[in-house]
């Protein structure tokens, strides 16, 4: 593809070819890396449910990573398409090299003090004496790939912000792909245990960042990466962590709402903490395809507020939510249906496990028959650069309706708290984006009623 054609798809073509040629790749690149999950929670799970609940209890870890590096991704990703759809290139390049070096520093220091800290940090997660040793072995090589992982994921929203979302979908293929081969063979082959699939996860990540680089030096896209773009300035940090900390605050709550899990989860057993690890892998099957559709959708949001073509921007919109809608619910059908079914293969035979997984499964089908429409709008929010309603929607689920209830209704009911937790969470959820959608279209400027009507 030429490299200006992507910002002309944003800009000229029909808004339903547009979305699909943007939102697909990326689709499928998230399916797979969600399948990626799925495979990796299976290979751990056969080793027993102490290592995968070892495992489950730093994947929160994991998820603050992930968050340090949406803070510079997400955030510069917004403001870029903003500033290609204003045509200011030069500004967008500035904005990307700066996101790109800040980020890659502050993974860095997040593996330093990972490192230095790294057994009270295991314990205050819930690692437990059978399950620390586990927990360790795997956090220590996974936090090896802790700047690749940010290169990746700063790169890979930064592409997708101007419309090039095949790369991101061929490096999350790559990455996962080379991921489920090595997981069986270093866990069993190699006899490595879970130090085996964090180092499947190393080798994956590295071979990710090899390809980004390439796709930088050979200049395939319209924004410049060079260091001599480097412009840390008070405007352009204020504009990234304007949508990046509200995504990483998003980021961090989940890793506090894994952790809650798992507190609680643990007052039953290792079984329920399996469970719930496992549930928390295939889960993100479904989410990644939303999240994958919604990461075309709102670089086309971005670029056209940023062009003020609000027509092109409004029917995007409800596109978006109807094809999202009927995704979720297609989603939720079979997880009510078939829970077991899902939940078999992550059991490894053990009664309690499967038990527990399924009734999980089955509480949070509910949650995907309204998932596609509180997404839609947060996305909308955060791509038009509307840092307060789509700040409030990415911490809302988490921290204001999920970690409230997760400490409460255990109390009440127990196991059966810990299950319905969520969907619950989800229920008050929707009503507040239904609330803050209203609010904004009583606003009396013409253009907030141009995008949200």
């Amino acid at each position: 593809m030429d490299k200006n054609e992507q910002l002309i798809l944003m800009q000229q073509a029909r808004v339903p070819t547009a979305l699909w040629k943007l939102g697909v790749p990326t689709m499928i690149g998230m399916s797979i890396s969600a399948f990626y999950n799925i495979v990796d929670g299976f290979f751990v799970s056969r080793l027993g449910s102490s290592p995968m609940a070892g495992v489950t209890v730093a994947f929160p870890l994991i998820l603050l990573l992930i968050g340090i590096g949406m803070i510079f991704g997400c955030g510069a990703a917004s403001y870029v398409s903003r500033l290609l759809g204003a045509q200011q290139l030069k500004k967008a390049n500035q904005v990307t090299a700066t996101a790109l070096y800040s980020g890659m520093g502050a993974g860095l220091l997040f593996m330093l003090l990972v490192f230095f800290f790294l057994k009270p940090i295991l314990l205050s997660l819930g690692a437990s004496v059978t399950t620390l040793p586990y927990a360790v072995a795997f956090t220590k090589v996974f936090m090896l790939c802790a700047v690749f992982n940010m290169f990746n994921l700063i790169v890979d929203q930064l592409a997708a912000a101007e419309g090039i979302t095949r790369v991101p979908m061929i490096g999350m293929i790559l990455g996962s792909v080379l991921n489920i081969v090595l997981n069986p063979l270093l866990i069993y082959g190699a006899n490595m245990g879970v130090s085996g699939s964090a180092w499947a996860s190393v080798i994956s990540v590295i071979v990710t960042s090899s390809f980004f680089l390439r796709f930088i030096c050979r200049h395939q896209g319209v924004l410049r990466y060079g260091f001599a773009y480097f412009r840390p300035s008070k405007e352009i940090f204020t504009e990234i962590f304007k949508i990046g900390i509200p995504m990483f605050v998003s980021q961090l709550l989940q890793s506090v709402t894994l952790i809650i899990i798992n507190l609680v989860a643990a007052a039953y057993g290792d079984a329920a903490v399996a469970a719930a690890g496992a549930v928390n892998r295939i889960l993100p099957m479904g989410f990644f395809v939303i999240f994958g559709f919604l990461r075309g959708y709102g670089p086309f949001a971005g670029y056209n507020y940023g062009a003020q073509q609000y027509d092109r921007l409004r029917e995007a919109t409800r596109i978006a939510l109807c094809w999202t809608s009927e995704f979720c619910v297609c989603i939720a059908v079979v997880m009510l249906l078939f829970p077991t079914v899902i939940m078999t293969p992550f059991s490894a035979g053990n009664a309690v496990v499967l038990s527990i997984g399924a009734k999980m499964l089955w509480a949070n089908g509910f949650d995907f028959l309204v998932f596609g429409f509180e997404m839609v709008y947060m996305m909308l929010f955060l791509s038009i650069g509307n840092g307060k309603a789509g700040g409030i929607l990415s911490i809302s689920l988490q921290g204001i309706f999920c970690i409230p209830l997760l400490l409460l209704l255990p109390c009440l009911w127990g196991l059966d708290g810990l299950v319905w937790a969520y969907p619950i969470a989800h229920f008050f959820n929707t009503l507040l984006t239904l609330l803050l959608k209203c609010r904004l279209l009583r606003l009396p400027d013409q253009k907030t009623n141009d995008i949200y009507n």
